[in-house]
């Protein structure tokens, strides 16, 4: 009995003299009988990551000599053993090595345990603290693994990832027509495909057999020299449906067109008598529509532009080259006000239109004109817009004998709407097809013959 009244005396006179020394902290100085004879348990854990790279903090306890740290790939709990199997790191700390850094596996939601160890004073060990964190891939020497955004869209599958800044990365992307195991190696009888892909391939759009039904796929980042280590396998599927219908809208260019079939554009009577006045020619009022297509302005009234600019001619529409410009769609791209047409197509298909320069009874070349085409698709309720062409036709001209130039495609403004461009549309597509001056000089005065347009589905 009295050495225990001696062993609390000491333990008080202690106290009171570390109190005298330092600010008074509570987990110094709550110690139940049970925690007498072994070190007291760590408190306040805590870890920052960074890739691979661990600190963890802690409350230094001073009645601890050293620290014991574990990891483990699998849960473990205080009062259980661990499956040692398991067990990735096992590490020795001193108490002034806090905080603490070390570099462990990537990728991972590591388990861990730290207990406080006092051999020279012979205590026991303290209880287990434990808790987790999550590392990441440290890309300087790992690539990272793809995370994809996979979509179906009939018998068209997308498929799109973050790259990263590393050109000397290739992805390996594989098709399977079963499902890939959790682990292990899947059927190389089941491979439907295996493609090499890079930076500039993403997004990657690959057609496949259209059935109901689903493929499975995997995809990793390898280092085409050597130096970081390859990725782990990001796995997922996606079904394609034969039973699709693409949109319908009597509005659109190709309604009611079958694939392969050339529809060439025409203006309505009632359309010219609406907006010119008369039914044959005359300057243009307002936009005038053709069967699916709206020329989008006119420019009688551009300063040094001519009377005639926005005139219908009977077969085709004049229109000035003007140099005002401005800026449109999500691209910034910079057009000519007032020049172009926009149309609706539910399909891919081709577009074709010939111009040339308005002047007739000698030979003229015109200036080099530019023509872009931008496509606005709405996708999961959002529409975004890209440029699908950039095109400068040969110049197109008139000459005395009355050659135009008609039988030769390279003086048409020729582009195609392809299936992977209208990807995944919920509704009709639109496209714009913006004029603009390449080089600076007058206003040229351009002709403009009807359009046609060629669905390949």
């Amino acid at each position: 009995m009295k050495s225990i009244i001696k062993y609390f005396s000491i333990l008080s006179l202690g106290l009171l003299a570390s109190a005298s020394c330092e600010r008074f902290d509570p987990d110094d100085r709550i110690v139940t009988g049970y925690d007498l004879p072994r070190c007291l348990k760590p408190t306040r854990l805590s870890t920052e990551v960074e890739n691979n790279t661990v600190t963890l903090s802690i409350k230094v306890f001073h009645d601890a000599e050293y620290y014991i740290l574990e990891t483990y790939t699998s849960l473990i709990y205080a009062d259980l053993e661990p499956d040692v199997s398991t067990r990735v790191d096992s590490l020795t700390i001193k108490p002034n090595q806090f905080p603490f850094t070390f570099t462990t596996i990537e990728d991972a939601t590591l388990y861990y345990r730290i207990a406080a160890i006092n051999e020279k004073d012979h205590r026991e060990r303290s209880s287990w603290a434990v808790d987790k964190f999550k590392t990441k891939v440290n890309p300087n020497t790992t690539c990272l693994t793809p995370e994809p955004t996979v979509s179906a869209f009939f018998e068209l599958v997308k498929y799109d990832w973050l790259t990263t800044e590393h050109h000397d990365e290739i992805f390996i992307l594989e098709s399977y027509t079963s499902s890939i195991p959790s682990s292990g190696e899947p059927d190389p009888a089941n491979l439907f495909s295996v493609d090499t892909l890079v930076n500039e391939d993403i997004p990657f759009t690959k057609k496949y057999p259209v059935k109901d039904g689903s493929y499975y796929w995997r995809v990793k980042a390898v280092d085409t020299l050597g130096v970081r280590k390859t990725s782990k396998w990001a796995k997922g599927s996606f079904a394609v449906n034969e039973g699709f219908a693409w949109p319908e809208d009597t509005s659109s260019i190709d309604n009611g067109i079958l694939a392969g079939v050339t529809k060439t554009v025409s203006v309505a009577e009632d359309s010219i008598s609406k907006y010119c006045g008369i039914a044959k020619e005359g300057s243009l009022k307002a936009p005038i529509y053709y069967d699916g297509i709206t020329w989008m302005g006119y420019n009688n009234s551009v300063s040094g532009g001519t009377s005639n600019a926005g005139q219908y001619r009977g077969d085709r529409f004049l229109y000035n080259a003007v140099k005002n410009t401005e800026t449109v769609g999500v691209e910034k791209i910079t057009v000519a006000k007032d020049i172009g047409i926009r149309f609706k197509v539910t399909r891919p298909g081709r577009f074709k239109m010939f111009r040339k320069m308005s002047f007739s009874g000698k030979d003229f070349v015109a200036n080099p004109q530019k023509y872009t085409a931008v496509l606005a698709v709405k996708r999961n309720g959002q529409i975004s817009a890209s440029v699908i062409a950039e095109i400068i036709p040969d110049a197109a001209y008139v000459t005395s004998s009355g050659s135009t130039g008609r039988d030769d495609d390279n003086y048409y403004i020729i582009f195609d709407v392809t299936e992977d461009m209208i990807y995944g549309l919920e509704e009709p597509a639109t496209v714009y097809l913006w004029h603009a001056k390449v080089s600076p000089g007058a206003n040229l005065q351009m002709d403009y013959y009807p359009p046609s347009w060629t669905p390949s589905k």
